[in-house]
């Protein structure tokens, strides 16, 4: 039952200490169970504690305590969940589940802690989440919220800053109700809506909208212009959209140009993006290239096998190549 529960798309890992004690008939039990994680990872994110107390009482789970713990930072969960709720009784009842979700003393400042991309972060996250139905059809309502946050990307020069999130949840369906950011004096947008079917997201559309976010890292030197749309598709998810590079330098370094793939993970995603390489870019490396290109190009298809359609094309530009210098004219 329990990985049933709520571990079926997160894996829960780590040192296991757990205590039970079963009594009564066997077609009505009562039970009671004790487990405590420490550390541990759900779903490959570290966490320093989990603890729960479960009981098995009249043909229910009640979750008196369970909770998550990295450092300050807390999710916790009580309620009950009629078994009914998570396969039907043989007379064809199904109950409902009443379960809360707390986000307590929560904050952006655990992502460094999560991922070595982010290292600094901050910024209020509250949420309170309240879940009824069944589990097949489960159906969610509450909010999450994050409150002026900033976070610090690894080897970027400026900090995503202002970020400002709510997500609505209204049973079996959500809204990006507010998500913004900026970075220098460029913002981003973000909106979306979808519907929830099990664990699972259905008719799903989120936008993201990108306008002169100032960008400053070894990679990539420039502003940020792209509209971009996450759709839902019948086989796989769908990104589509437009993407605007102007008075950008753009570094991309022979290793990773000649580095296998193998290794890497790349979600299932269809492709429909139009690239404009427009005024004032530069493909730059010291050592190899020193390109100004310009043009159109589609890319199409899927992440793993895209294809590419249009023209780029490059004057005044060098390349170095056994040291020999080639000059495109």
């Amino acid at each position: 039952i329990v990985p049933d529960l709520a571990f079926q798309d997160f894996p829960l890992s780590g040192p296991l200490q757990l205590a039970a004690q079963i009594t009564g008939p066997i077609n009505n039990p009562e039970a009671a169970m004790s487990i405590e994680i420490q550390p541990g990872s759900l779903g490959g994110t570290p966490f320093d504690n989990f603890h729960s107390l479960v009981l098995l009482k009249d043909h229910q789970i009640l979750i008196e305590q369970m909770s998550i713990n990295k450092g300050e930072y807390q999710l916790s969960a009580y309620g009950r969940i009629p078994l009914s709720a998570i396969e039907k009784a043989p007379d064809g009842r199904s109950e409902s589940m009443d379960v809360s979700i707390r986000l307590d003393y929560a904050d952006l400042g655990i992502l460094p802690v999560i991922t070595p991309a982010v290292t600094q972060a901050s910024g209020p996250t509250a949420g309170d989440l309240h879940i009824t139905g069944s589990l097949a059809a489960p159906e969610i309502t509450g909010k999450i919220t994050i409150t002026n946050g900033n976070i610090q990307f690894l080897n970027v020069r400026r900090p995503l800053e202002r970020i400002e999130l709510e997500i609505l949840f209204e049973g079996q369906t959500f809204v990006i109700n507010k998500g913004e950011a900026h970075m220098g004096s460029g913002n981003v947008v973000l909106s979306g809506k979808g519907g929830l079917v099990g664990t699972s997201l259905s008719n799903y559309e989120a936008r993201l909208v990108a306008d002169n976010l100032e960008f400053d890292s070894p990679m990539y030197r420039g502003p940020i212009n792209m509209n971009l749309a996450l759709l839902s598709g019948v086989k796989q998810p769908l990104l589509q959209g437009d993407i605007n590079i102007e008075r950008t330098t753009i570094r991309v370094p022979l290793s990773m140009l000649l580095e296998s793939s193998d290794g890497f993970y790349l979600p299932t995603l269809g492709l429909d993006v139009q690239v404009h390489v427009g005024n004032r870019v530069r493909f730059y490396d010291p050592v190899f290239y020193d390109l100004n290109p310009r043009g159109e190009i589609r890319i199409r298809r899927t992440l793993q096998n895209p294809a590419l359609d249009g023209f780029l094309e490059a004057t005044s530009s060098r390349i170095w190549y056994l040291n020999s210098q080639f000059r495109i004219i």
